[in-house]
């Protein structure tokens, strides 16, 4: 195993690939994957804490129009979200955890969905606490789901996998102890979001790889 020099990183962004690295483009394929889908993950946790501070604007100084953006910014964050998941489900079938990749990325685009309606049917009507409490608890067992699935696949260091378990399971237990009124607090949902973007992104730039004979 070996370190792809920082020059040759660079390679992949740029296409320079020269004869004598052949072998970069699978290589390129899934440092970009990871990079996008960390840069991602990330931009989605911006975006929730955005909703969360529109919201407590909304509630100092009122109106519709924050409101919207508010539901929208946490709206957007999802979308992010999911479509970082969905980067990060190809670069798990390239580590040999298929059928990881398809459960990760089939429950959280899932759950995501389920948030969306859920945001939407907010900015139109509002839902229920009953139905807060499917979508949070959904999203919980997504991440903790790929908090499993990334420990397996050694993408992440073994400390960032398990913070991402142990915040998803004491989480939802400790909001329904605390505030079983209402659980549904977004940007809760994209804490390890944001860490799981950044072990990415760090793996991207020291990603080991294997030069063929």
């Amino acid at each position: 195993m070996r370190i792809l020099p920082q020059a040759n990183i660079r390679k992949c962004f740029l296409s320079q690939i020269s004869l004598r690295w052949i072998w970069i483009p699978s290589y390129c394929a899934a440092v970009r994957r990871l990079t996008v889908s960390g840069i991602l993950l990330i931009v989605s946790f911006v975006l929730s804490v955005g909703g969360a501070v529109v919201l407590y604007n909304r509630r100092v100084y009122g109106g519709f129009d924050a409101f919207t953006w508010e539901r929208g910014l946490v709206m957007a964050g999802y979308v992010a979200a999911a479509i970082g998941v969905l980067l990060l489900g190809g670069v798990l079938r390239q580590a040999r955890s298929a059928v990881g990749a398809r459960v990760v990325t089939t429950i959280f685009v899932l759950a995501a969905i389920f948030a969306l309606v859920g945001e939407a049917s907010l900015l139109i009507e509002g839902f229920s606490m009953d139905w807060g409490r499917v979508i949070v608890l959904f999203l919980f067992a997504a991440e903790a789901i790929m908090g499993v699935a990334l420990f397996k696949s050694g993408l992440v260091p073994n400390w960032v996998a398990w913070t991402v378990i142990l915040w998803d399971v004491l989480a939802p237990a400790v909001l329904l102890i605390v505030s079983s009124d209402d659980i549904y607090y977004p940007p809760l949902h994209f804490i390890p979001l944001l860490v799981i973007g950044i072990a990415l992104v760090g793996r991207a730039r020291h990603m080991p790889t294997s030069k063929p004979a």
